[in-house]
């Protein structure tokens, strides 16, 4: 594991570590830890500064008011979004405690009658960081 953390794998670095357990649960199986991640999950995972929770395998039927009544049990929420047409969401909080609690206590709970899955979610730093600069409308275009 330790030789192949970060080596590129075509053009992207590999993350290891691990395999996760599994509970039983009747006859279903599930991971207890869910682990998607990349270079960049791991920057979101550990900067101090991000306070947004990823959360995937949402039901189609799950509003934004069912994720922000869920999340807020867990802290002040600065933010909640599910992505028109995706079964996913995001929940930012204010402060990084309130989402680690939340990262901990609710992963692989039910919700709109499917399991959830959590991870951080892309940091606001990281974000801006890879975003394009914007040019000056002002100023004239370098080619």
């Amino acid at each position: 594991m330790t030789e192949m953390n970060g080596m590129l794998c075509s053009t992207r670095a590999m993350r290891t570590g691990p395999a996760t357990t599994k509970k039983t649960g009747g006859d279903q199986q599930y991971p207890t830890k869910a682990s998607y991640q990349t270079t960049q999950g791991t920057q979101s995972e550990n900067d101090p500064n991000n306070t947004t929770i990823f959360v995937g395998g949402l039901n189609s039927n799950v509003s934004e008011d069912e994720l922000r009544n869920v999340f807020s049990a867990h802290g002040q929420l600065v933010h909640v979004k599910i992505p028109m047409g995706k079964r996913c969401g995001f929940a930012q909080f204010a402060n990084r405690a309130s989402a680690e609690e939340a990262l901990l206590t609710l992963q692989g709970t039910q919700l709109g009658s499917q399991s959830i899955r959590l991870s951080w979610g892309r940091s606001p730093s990281i974000k801006q960081s890879q975003q394009p600069q914007q040019q000056d409308p002002n100023q004239p275009m370098e080619w």
